[in-house]
């Protein structure tokens, strides 16, 4: 049985270390909540832009996306063996933050945002990265989740791995059933049943 959703427009940002487990909370609250619940990261334009650079060396569509989500760490031979995850940190941080200007990524989220909002969709967001980000988010009138897992370390340099951000409450994610039990606290925290 699926959860229910408030009524009103929602947005929900997840903030925490890359391979904590936010993508699969987003998975799990779609699970839980059912087709109400839109997947939108903060880099959304990013990911297209190199989705379109894909379909250059990638004709089929399925491994285009491989290369967006569970081959992300691999090197890939398409961006001179670097990582989809490089590419995807330094167009969104370095050329998206620093040299375009801040707005450039927010306006095309805020946009996206609009739009399934006013066609009623709850948007969840498990990219925040930035402060900036999660202004964006309560802009909305939405809600900053903070995930966490005991066991996960990330030892990552990159400024958008260092980056600490305001929070509304906590999750954490504890085994078994953790990714699971986490989405339902945010159902309920948001008054979902």
């Amino acid at each position: 049985m699926l959860m229910s959703l408030p009524e009103a427009p929602l947005v929900i940002g997840l903030h925490g270390p890359r391979g904590v487990g936010k993508d699969p909370i987003a998975r799990a609250l779609r699970k839980l909540a059912g087709e109400r619940i839109a997947y939108l990261p903060s880099n959304v334009a990013a990911y297209d832009m190199l989705r379109k650079l894909l379909e250059f060396y990638e004709p089929e569509e399925a491994e285009a996306e491989a290369w967006l989500a569970e081959r992300r760490d691999e090197p890939c031979p398409h961006l001179g063996g670097r990582t989809m995850r490089l590419a995807l940190q330094t167009l969104q941080t370095e050329w998206g933050r620093t040299v375009m200007g801040g707005e450039l990524w927010r306006a095309a989220w805020r946009g996206q945002c609009e739009n399934l909002l006013a066609i009623g969709f709850v948007v969840v967001n498990a990219s925040v990265r930035f402060e900036d980000e999660a202004a964006a988010v309560r802009a909305f009138g939405g809600i900053m989740v903070d995930v966490s897992r005991p066991s996960h370390v990330v030892d990552d340099p990159h400024v958008s791995e260092r980056q600490r951000v305001d929070c509304d409450f906590r999750v954490a994610i504890t085994e078994p059933g953790g990714v699971e039990a986490a989405a339902r606290q945010i159902l309920e925290t948001i008054g979902g049943e």
